[in-house]
């Protein structure tokens, strides 16, 4: 039909051609056969000249379309150029033809072809995913071939609404399959620019931003792991709309399902992980910092310990999660000035990091300049009891002068409660210690008049008579 309103160098269609068209009825295609004379522009009839030049071409055409040996694709397409052509007057034409008009009328072929019922029962029974694997097979087979520039922007096209649909639908599977494909196609050398424009339109970031917009936030656990599967058939381009979707995912396993997916991708560069950092949300920012820590290149070792010194507690408290990121040489000065943070909790933190680290006398020496500082007096009683903890974890024995001395400070019934709250603390720590010093000092801790440290003092003990009993 393209090659006819194109345009023909002849005065008739071909007997052959009609006969086909007639005898294989197709029930999206109306006929009307028609008598047509063509006059040149002196008014002379043409009718009758270039039969064979015709004929000629009428079989090329027939050759092209039905003699391919690829059953499911056919040839590729046929574009018969020509000036002053007849054949797009009957295009024309067409509109006005009455139904019944005279004219030639092959004989029709009205007993139904020997496999037609087989034919008909296979395409009923045909599975809408083996039918979606032949479409994309058929197109890509077909775009493989030189085509026409217009052909092949259309089958483009085609592919890219099709693409589009599967997304609309969320059938986000059926959308990495066409994108898998597509992309499979770079390997030839002469489609390979069409099939690279292809994939950037279709991973662009505007498109990829709408699909993790729509599909991720209260998304079932099957679409996310579908989500998951288009995703990873995007490839790197997918990682800037799945950062992006974080601050809208409330779920902590989603966000980090998706952290591992971006991590399975790989990062060209750090921008958008840099991006979730300035973030008002701290949980987007402490997702960044996993993300980091896991890339494990110098740029996002440099990247990750800027985190010390994050406007929000949170993620202050998540950088010092990840001390096994850094080396003791690398750790102990970081925590060591985290210890002074103004939150409790972060200081409470940067003392545990400390505790963790035995094989380096550096940590227990910066627990104990912050336990002996004077204003450590005024600290929170949180702040107190861990550095006070930690200190005596790692020093033992050599802690028992320090919290002698904080013990008998707030021995008295009078005395203010912050230095009420060191001596408990040091209580406390004396369990940490676990030697006859520690179980001599708290003896002594019972004869105080203090009520709070009293019991306190009978507490640890009791605890740790269990403990030794276990």
């Amino acid at each position: 039909m393209e090659a006819t309103a194109r345009g023909w160098k002849s005065t008739s269609i071909g007997d052959d051609v009609v006969s086909f068209l007639w005898q294989h009825p197709l029930e999206h295609i109306h006929y009307v056969v028609v008598d047509t004379q063509f006059t040149t522009s002196d008014g002379s009839g043409t009718a009758g000249q270039a039969d064979s030049g015709a004929e000629a071409q009428l079989d090329d055409l027939l050759i092209s379309i039905y003699g391919a040996g690829n059953d499911d694709v056919g040839a590729k397409s046929v574009h018969v150029d020509g000036t002053d052509i007849p054949a797009k007057l009957i295009v024309d034409s067409l509109e006005d033809v009455e139904e019944g008009a005279p004219g030639f009328r092959p004989a029709r072929q009205l007993k139904p072809a020997a496999y037609s019922s087989s034919l008909l029962e296979e395409a009923q029974s045909e599975r809408p995913e083996h039918i979606e694997f032949r479409l994309l097979s058929c197109a890509l087979d077909t775009l493989a071939q030189l085509l026409h520039k217009q052909d092949s922007e259309q089958l483009r096209k085609s592919l890219l609404d099709l693409y589009d649909l599967s997304l609309v639908e969320g059938d986000y599977r059926r959308a990495a399959r066409v994108i898998a494909s597509v992309k499979s196609l770079a390997g030839i050398e002469s489609v390979r620019p069409l099939s690279d424009r292809w994939v950037e339109e279709a991973v662009s970031e505007t498109r990829l931003r709408q699909v993790a917009a729509s599909g991720i936030v209260g998304a079932t656990k099957q679409v996310v792991e579908d989500l998951v599967v288009f995703f990873r058939a995007c490839g790197r381009a997918a990682i800037p709309a799945i950062l992006a979707s974080y601050p809208a995912v409330e779920d902590p396993r989603l966000r980090r399902a998706l952290s591992h997916l971006a991590l399975q991708i790989g990062f060209e560069d750090l921008s958008a992980i840099r991006g979730l950092l300035t973030d008002p949300q701290a949980f987007v920012a402490q997702e960044a910092l996993f993300l980091l820590s896991q890339v494990a290149t110098p740029e996002a070792h440099a990247l990750l310990q800027e985190a010390q010194q994050h406007p929000q507690p949170a993620v202050r408290i998540a950088f010092l999660s990840l001390a096994a990121t850094f080396s003791s040489n690398e750790m102990i000065p970081i925590a060591a000035a985290m210890l002074l943070d103004p939150d409790a909790k972060v200081a409470r933190a940067a003392a545990n990091v400390l505790g963790t680290i035995k094989d380096d006398p550096r940590a227990m020496e910066a627990l104990r300049v912050a336990a002996e500082a004077d204003s450590f007096v005024s600290r929170e009683a949180e702040v107190k009891d861990s550095i006070l903890m930690n200190y005596s974890l790692l020093a033992r024995s050599r802690a028992l002068p320090l919290l002698a001395t904080y013990i008998k400070k707030g021995e008295g019934r009078l005395v203010k409660s912050e230095v009420e709250d060191l001596a408990v603390a040091a209580v406390k720590s004396l369990r940490m210690v676990a030697t006859p010093g520690a179980v001599q000092a708290l003896r002594k801790a019972y004869a105080v008049s203090n009520r709070r440290v009293k019991e306190t003092a009978k507490e640890v003990f009791t605890r740790m008579q269990e403990e030794s009993k276990q």
